[in-house]
């Protein structure tokens, strides 16, 4: 579909190109309803299957993930896990890559690293919500709970833990942030909507360059939440927003000088450059949904 040459064309560019540029983000804004999810499912698969690439992580709202998971199970059945053909015949095209959950199931930093070393180690997708990645990426090594004693009841602190859990969070953020993935997607990314917060914060840090946005209308979001989608993608596109004007709540007056533009060749200065890294549908004539057939790259 022509999201998914979209995605190829901004995150790979070419077989060539992808072997010496560090490459660029770009926002999928498409309508509810019109396969954002199908497309990234569809796109990751070429991108581990063609490119050198090894690692992708997918950052998505608490309540998704299994609905991601359930599309990936869907659409791209891991390889081994389902039939070779459907029931008239058809081929059924597997993936070959792992995709990896981490949720509430893994309740301590122990288990959380397990799942996320493996992943780093075998390489596939990683499937995680936005505060869990907010509280990783940022966490930092905390003494222990409770406190051994020695023999005059005098209470000493447990080194050795100390050292596991600064151990186990250096891990986790050499595979999340530093250097990070090949290539992470972040769904409704609206949510990253105040250059400040927290989770904004811990999204920039990630040294990974490839980046994608998935959004519905970005251009009814306040211009806020569209500038902090945009600067994510590709850092510093539209400038920086006067740190006063931000503290006051008032960005639009920063924001407003690149929408208003005066001339017809100011205007298309604007548009151009933000349409090579932006695609958006609407549900005009489109259907909602793809037959579901076996396709490849």
């Amino acid at each position: 579909t022509g999201g998914i040459r979209f995605l190829y064309d901004n995150i790979v560019e070419s077989l060539e190109q992808f072997k010496t540029s560090n490459g660029f983000g770009c926002i999928l804004a498409h309508s509810m309803g019109l396969g954002k999810t199908l497309q990234i499912v569809s796109f990751t698969d070429v991108f581990l299957r063609h490119t050198s690439a090894r690692s992708v992580l997918i950052i998505v709202p608490i309540n998704t993930l299994q609905n991601w998971l359930a599309e990936y199970n869907s659409w791209l059945p891991e390889e081994g896990m389902a039939p070779p053909t459907t029931a008239d015949g058809t081929p059924i095209w597997c993936r070959k890559f792992k995709v990896f959950l981490l949720n509430d199931a893994q309740k301590n930093l122990t288990q959380r690293s397990r799942v996320i070393q493996e992943w780093e180690k075998n390489g596939g997708v990683l499937l995680m919500g936005y505060e869990l990645y907010r509280q990783l990426s940022l966490k930092k090594p905390k003494k222990p709970k409770k406190k051994k004693r020695d023999s005059d009841n005098r209470e000493v602190v447990d080194i050795e833990e100390e050292d596991k859990n600064k151990e186990l969070l250096e891990e986790i953020q050499k595979a999340l942030v530093r250097p990070g993935p090949d290539l992470v997607i972040c769904d409704e990314g609206h949510r990253i909507k105040n250059a400040h917060a927290n989770i904004s914060q811990a999204l920039k840090n990630i040294r990974t360059k490839r980046r994608v946005v998935l959004t519905g209308y970005p251009l009814q979001n306040n211009l806020l939440e569209y500038w902090c989608m945009v600067d994510f993608v590709r850092p510093n596109y539209l400038g920086a927003l006067e740190a006063s004007e931000t503290s006051q709540g008032r960005p639009q007056d920063t924001l407003r000088r690149l929408r208003d533009t005066e001339t017809h060749e100011g205007t298309e200065t604007l548009r151009d450059p933000l349409e090579t890294h932006e695609t958006h549908e609407t549900s005009l004539g489109t259907p909602q949904r793809a037959p579901k057939t076996p396709e490849t790259p």
